[in-house]
């Protein structure tokens, strides 16, 4: 199969990560264990504001897309039909345009939770944990 092959997975990724530039995007933000968890969800409310927005609103249109298209067909309205199908059509768009931002914000909370932890547990206690060994 195509998809096997790592010459096209290759292209693919290259691909991806040329029209994304996920790494100019993203940074390490800072994390205080001692403040509440939520603390770097709060750091980034411009991502999750949109992507709850974009969540609720595609949930909603989701549930109420056949009853507003059996609206626009039983009033007979072209007008209708055609916001109805606009509205999903705009919604569909924002909704792909969030899984970008989503990205982006899991992939920071996560990183950056991690860099926090590992530089706290090697400042701790550096010699076990740079010597550790796995197998134990």
């Amino acid at each position: 199969m195509f998809y096997k092959k790592e010459k096209f997975k290759k292209r693919v990724y290259e691909f991806v990560d040329s029209n994304e530039k996920f790494e100019k995007k993203m940074k390490l933000l800072p994390v205080d264990f001692e403040k509440p968890w939520w603390q770097i969800i709060w750091s980034q409310k411009g991502y999750a504001s949109f992507i709850i927005f974009v969540q609720v609103s595609w949930s909603v249109s989701d549930a109420l897309f056949p009853i507003m298209l059996a609206y626009a067909v039983n009033q007979q309205s072209i007008a209708i039909f055609l916001s109805v199908v606009g509205l999903r059509l705009f919604l569909t768009w924002l909704y792909n345009i969030m899984f970008h931002y989503n990205a982006i914000f899991q992939i920071q909370t996560m990183s950056s939770v991690e860099y926090e932890a590992n530089k706290y547990f090697l400042t701790v206690d550096p010699i076990h944990h740079s010597t550790k060994s796995y197998d134990e």
